[in-house]
């Protein structure tokens, strides 16, 4: 099950920076026009998609939510970035977690503990 939770991830991670948008690096249709465009965006963003990608692979059930949050995103922006908080919380919250067994639990505070450093950052 972990193992499908991390290649679900690593799918979902794929993708992630062909959605977001930097304001003067498309053609007026929307597109990347040139390799440096595409560079561009990418290093430009590439802390904050990082810091996404370790929140998915630290909370795997968070990963669909965040993805339809940058694919419903024109920009990455505060917004943005409080939304995938929220959805990674939300997901980390007790309240809505189905604990079956005490290992529930360890893994849920071990994904709690994982987590920590990315939300703070």
């Amino acid at each position: 099950d972990e193992d499908e939770d991390e290649g679900a991830a690593k799918d979902a991670g794929a993708g992630l920076g062909a959605n977001v948008k930097v304001d003067g690096m498309a053609s007026p249709g929307g597109e990347l026009v040139t390799i440096s465009s595409i560079h561009y965006r990418f290093w430009s963003l590439e802390r904050v998609l990082q810091l996404y990608m370790c929140l998915i692979d630290t909370v795997p059930k968070s990963q669909p939510r965040i993805v339809a949050l940058l694919d419903e995103a024109t920009a990455v922006s505060s917004a943005t970035h409080l939304a995938i908080l929220g959805a990674v919380l939300t997901t980390l919250d007790p309240k809505n977690m189905d604990f079956k067994s005490t290992v529930d639990y360890g893994d849920w505070m071990e994904s709690m503990s994982a987590s920590q450093t990315h939300i703070d950052s």
